[in-house]
């Protein structure tokens, strides 16, 4: 297992947001684990330019509040949208303004706007009788304050509105925790604990890299595929890239005694493999990376579609296996890497000797896993629930020690995602609610006016990926441009089902421009064996062939599906 510095790294704003990175050496302890330090890496420039802020506190708050004021008060809202959504628009921004450009903790900062928001009452309750309305406007008279235009459902009764405003507004905030795509991820996260502790994680990426040792092309092919395989079940890319591949990677280079001097092309390409591996299978599952389910969430709100893991993964079997095949040619014809076979193989297999026998807990856990992933496949036959399915997996994994209740409790990282994600799923409900996605979508849609619906989307696909520069975290990405964006492909006419498709694929792919955009593509980074502008350049070669994968054999494969 990773040890204690090591999951408290994990549990940083650096591995959640993107200010730092983890790094981790290559020094095994018994049962294939690795220990770890904090190590700071590269960040936005407009990041480092607000650090002085961080010296007085509070102060760092202060261009998220000033963002906060300035969308308030604009003057932009159509007159007949309820001032609640703006308002909740203007604190959802300044939170994000805050992520990118405080060392605050997520967590922390979704709480301060979930507060504000409740105190404030700018939230929508709901009268005796379950008609919206804003919790602001309980109590009042119909004829004070606001037309009644903008609470057409609203009940009143005596002229009055029933209802608690403040008290409603709390079981609002509250309300997200009790979705189901929380759920799945919280279970999800205690299962990948579990692969983890077990020590199965690091036996079945050294299992594959001995059976893919025949040459350093199918050590980057290696690398993919136990992400792949691990993705489904260890929902934080961190956690699983930064905690059991990124050792893996970084003991295989020292122990083919490459350096920046010594055959560093072989260094680069395995390096540089691995971290678009994490971004692959970030891209393939629901479960894939802790930012997904909020666009399942969202592709039900636009279009009523259930995004579900079994739609998700079959959806991207076509253009992102293509990826995955392509992606180590690519890199080895970038790199050139060359590699003596043998050597390999030996150096392989002295790490694999380390490993720990194989345990009666490993053998449980893998009969566990695969009933999962089978029950997980095949929802759309069985009709079982995929956070049911998850549920029952964690409690097995709890029921029968391979998880011991006290490591459930330790897993900070998947109760601080509970508290998050759930949090976030209320707040684009409430942007949803009182309209102010579909308009932020009709604003850009009104924009790409005249293209048809598939140049729309694959200009929306352009939007979405470029501007990922923006961000030093992939789920704030998300959150921040899902929502507009499918709505706008919504109002111009998209395929529901691609838009999902490409919003969901890219989002995490889109990552790979930059060295900042995610924890474990800086920890790669931090390695040095790949200058920033290279990353810089090498990402966005890699960002145009994703593209072009999803918008022939996507498009094909989506065709085949019946999609379109």
């Amino acid at each position: 297992m990773v040890d204690s510095a090591a999951q408290q790294s994990l549990r940083s704003p650096a591995a959640h947001i993107g200010y730092g990175a983890i790094q981790i050496d290559s020094h095994s302890d018994t049962r294939g684990a690795s220990t770890a330090t904090c190590e700071p890496t590269p960040v936005p420039s407009y990041v480092r330019g607000l650090r002085w802020l961080e010296r007085i506190p509070g102060l760092q708050l202060l261009p998220a509040v000033a963002v906060t004021i300035l969308l308030w008060n604009l003057p932009i809202y159509p007159a007949s949208m309820d001032p609640t959504g703006p308002r909740i628009l203007s604190v959802y921004a300044g939170m994000i303004v805050a992520v990118m450009t405080t060392s605050y903790e997520l967590s922390v900062l979704i709480l301060l706007t979930l507060a504000f928001l409740t105190v404030t009452q700018n939230l929508q309750c709901h009268t005796r009788d379950g008609r919206p309305l804003a919790c602001n406007r309980c109590g009042t008279s119909r004829s004070a304050g606001l037309p009644s235009t903008y609470s057409p459902l609203a009940t009143v009764d005596g002229g009055i509105y029933e209802c608690d405003g403040l008290s409603g507004a709390f079981d609002v905030a509250i309300s997200g925790f009790v979705n189901k795509i929380n759920w799945l991820v919280f279970c999800a996260f205690h299962i990948g604990k579990a692969v983890m502790l077990t020590g199965l994680g690091q036996r079945i990426g050294f299992g594959l890299l001995r059976a893919m040792s025949g040459s350093v092309l199918s050590l980057g092919y290696a690398f993919c595929l136990v992400e792949l395989a691990l993705a489904p079940f260890v929902p934080s890319n961190t956690a699983r890239g930064g905690g059991i591949i990124y050792p893996i990677v970084i003991s295989v280079i020292q122990a083919l005694n490459v350096d920046q001097t010594h055959n560093a092309a072989t260094a680069r390409f395995l390096v540089f493999t691995a971290a678009q591996a994490n971004l692959i299978s970030s891209s393939f599952y629901i479960t894939g990376m802790a930012g997904n389910p909020l666009l399942a969430h969202r592709a039900h709100t636009v279009f009523d579609i259930e995004w579900d893991f079994s739609r998700w993964f079959v959806g991207n079997l076509g253009p992102g296996l293509t990826i995955l095949a392509i992606t180590p040619l690519l890199t080895y014809a970038l790199f050139r890497p060359r590699l003596d076979p043998e050597m390999a193989q030996m150096a392989i297999a002295h790490r694999s000797s380390e490993l720990k026998p194989f345990s009666r807990a490993e053998a449980q856990l893998c009969v566990i896993l695969l009933t999962a992933l089978v029950a997980w496949v095949t929802t759309p036959w069985t009709g079982v629930d995929s956070t049911v399915v998850a549920f029952l997996a964690f409690a097995l994994v709890v029921v029968t020690e391979i998880l011991p209740w006290r490591e459930v409790l330790a897993n900070h990282t998947a109760w601080d995602t509970l508290f998050w994600l759930g949090s976030f799923i209320i707040l684009a409900q409430q942007l949803n609610e009182f309209g102010v996605s579909a308009w932020l979508g009709g604003v850009l849609s009104y924009r790409l006016d005249g293209l048809g619906p598939w140049s729309a989307l694959w200009a929306l696909a352009v939007i979405y990926a470029a501007t990922m520069y923006l961000f030093s975290s992939m789920t704030s990405h998300i959150m921040a441009l899902s929502a507009p964006l499918l709505m706008a492909a919504a109002d111009l006419g998209c395929p529901p089902l691609p838009a999902i498709a490409i919003v969901s694929y890219l989002g995490p792919l889109s990552a790979c421009v930059t060295n900042y955009s995610t924890g474990v593509l800086s920890m790669y980074f931090s390695e040095k064996y790949i200058e920033r502008s290279a990353w810089f350049r090498l990402g966005l070669m890699m960002l145009v062939v994703y593209i072009a994968v999803y918008a022939t054999v996507g498009a094909a494969w989506w065709k085949i599906l019946q999609w379109y």
